[in-house]
């Protein structure tokens, strides 16, 4: 099971656009049969239209969800910051050191994968790794440049293959 990362404002904006292209696609499927293949209005016919433009919006969407939504200004356009890929830096804790004492600094690195709707964060150390279980993008509308990336993660225990024990 995967969170979505979706504010309420753009779920509703990805509702109305999926319901537009549904309308044009069946729309324009209806225009074409009667223009081209002059087939008359009936019930059956305006159902065959609607499928149609039900099953290449959700073509279509499958491909924005998955890629498109990353090529060039889209991500701007949607408001999701583009963050997938493998992101390298420093872990800093002063967790169980004397007091005085500098902090302990660790190298350490994200994998981040995304898509349109959701995002998954795995981290690395030299000693334990670990998967995100919830995740959040926050963007502060007043402040273009205050966005952040806040998660919660389970470390993965090492399995210790030469005891045959579980290490800690």
């Amino acid at each position: 099971m995967e969170n979505l990362t979706l504010t309420h404002q753009q779920f509703n904006l990805l509702k109305k656009s999926f319901a537009w292209t549904v309308a044009l696609v069946a729309g324009a499927v209806a225009v074409f049969n009667i223009r081209f293949s002059h087939t008359p209005l009936s019930a059956t016919s305006l159902f065959r239209c609607f499928t149609t433009g039900l099953s290449a919006a959700s073509l279509l969407f499958f491909i924005f969800y998955k890629w498109a939504w990353r090529v060039g200004p889209l991500p701007a356009w949607s408001g999701r910051p583009l963050l997938q890929g493998v992101w390298v830096g420093f872990l800093s804790s002063d967790y169980g050191q004397a007091p005085g004492t500098p902090a302990l600094t660790l190298p350490i690195v994200f994998v981040i994968r995304q898509t349109y709707l959701t995002l998954s964060i795995q981290s690395f150390t030299q000693r334990q790794t670990g998967d995100s279980r919830v995740e959040a993008i926050i963007c502060n509308a007043r402040n273009d440049d205050a966005t952040r990336l806040r998660f919660r993660a389970k470390e993965r225990i090492p399995w210790c293959t030469q005891v045959g024990q579980w290490c800690g």
